[in-house]
């Protein structure tokens, strides 16, 4: 397992910014043959994505290009952003809208089951800047049913790639 930046992703470097500040975000795990690559997108360094548009720009064609597809599978790869385990990182509450000192930890409950949950929940604590709010009992994991991978997504990126150890 290996953690991915976003100027990884691209095969781009750029500096890296030491920001220790809490910071929201979204996190992919992606299967890349033979291994699970765990992508770290953080607001404070790449601005705010969501999801189906990160999957589309970024993960798709880092796919695509991985497994060796043709161009046309490109449009049908796009559309597949629920596929792969994935999650995001709030401080705002879903109730008023407003931000909190409290951190959420958005996920389907479906972290890779080769990878030890613990552990990756961890990881991305440190990911996103949250030890200091986690020490202070203000970062809390929920599940939430619109971050758990969809299985017609599953089912048509197999289709594509390949079977996927989930």
């Amino acid at each position: 397992m290996i953690e991915e930046r976003l100027d990884e992703i691209l095969g781009t470097k750029v500096a890296i910014k030491e920001d220790a500040k809490p910071t929201p975000g979204i996190w992919y795990y992606i299967w890349l043959k033979p291994k699970w690559h765990r992508i770290i997108v953080t607001a404070s360094e790449y601005g705010d994505y969501g999801h189906p548009e990160f999957w589309k720009n970024y993960l798709a064609p880092k796919i695509m290009n991985h497994y060796g597809l043709e161009e046309s599978n490109l449009s049908e790869l796009e559309e597949l952003a629920y596929s792969m385990p994935r999650g995001r990182v709030d401080s705002t509450d879903l109730m008023s809208g407003e931000t909190t000192d409290r951190w959420m930890l958005f996920y389907g409950d479906d972290i890779p089951s080769s990878l030890d949950a613990e552990s990756e929940k961890r990881q991305l604590v440190s990911a996103f800047n949250l030890t200091g709010p986690l020490l202070h009992g203000k970062v809390e994991f929920r599940v939430m049913g619109h971050e758990k991978m969809t299985d017609s997504h599953r089912e048509a990126i197999q289709k594509l790639i390949g079977l996927i150890p989930y």
